[in-house]
């Protein structure tokens, strides 16, 4: 599908028996889409799988900017293959699809006319996650006294 930009994103077919897709070895799949919004931004939880490696790349411009993570090896369930709007001033919607067998593809389409996020990462750990953030800034220390 075309993005608009001149970029071209293709989504490949996965095979499906119900619900499970047919094609990794490894049942690293992503079953559920769980998006975790907060203050700060928004976090997209993933399945806490030792192998799994992310590449980020950022794309567009303020009008139409996006961060996509390329996930993999993972494949997303049927009910994974979604597409969410997320009511965020960081975030427009958020969109997961099969970019080929073994991987799992995350647009997070971002609000026009801001800044790209300080924070558009993978991160690691016993709850992994994407997260796109733009930390608020501490509250100023009020004077002892």
């Amino acid at each position: 599908m075309s993005d608009g930009v001149g970029q071209v994103e293709t989504w490949r077919e996965v095979v499906f028996d119900g619900d499970h897709p047919l094609v990794l070895d490894s049942g690293a799949v992503l079953e559920r889409v769980e998006v975790e919004p907060s203050a700060d931004g928004v976090d997209l939880v993933l399945p806490a799988l030792p192998d799994l490696k992310a590449r980020r790349e950022v794309l567009g411009d303020r009008r139409s900017p996006r961060v996509y993570f390329d996930l993999s090896p993972l494949v997303a369930a049927k009910d994974a293959l979604t597409t969410i709007a997320v009511d965020h001033a960081l975030v427009r919607r958020i969109r997961v699809g099969q970019l080929d067998a073994k991987t799992v593809r995350v647009v997070f389409d971002l609000a026009p006319g801001r800044a790209f996020p300080k924070t558009m990462a993978y991160v690691a750990g016993p709850s992994p996650r994407l997260s796109i953030n733009e930390p608020s800034a501490p509250a100023p220390l009020s004077a002892p006294g």
